[in-house]
């Protein structure tokens, strides 16, 4: 059962990535996000890890315009 749920959250960190940058709730999302890097689903974890590596390069960028 905890199979499936840690594929669900991978489903939605791809889903997040989608509207991320236009999301109020960066935070959380960045949150729940790296709660998952943690996961015993190695999907999950890589999902996880590539979002945050992509997301957070975005967000530094953007910092410094």
């Amino acid at each position: 059962m905890q199979r499936h749920k840690d594929l669900v959250k991978a489903s939605a960190i791809e889903a997040f990535d989608v509207y991320f940058q236009e999301s109020k709730d960066q935070e959380r999302i960045l949150e729940f996000v790296e709660a998952q890097l943690n996961c015993k689903s190695p999907k999950t974890r890589k999902i996880a890890k590539e979002f945050l590596e992509k997301w957070s390069k975005k967000r530094r960028n953007d910092s410094y315009r």
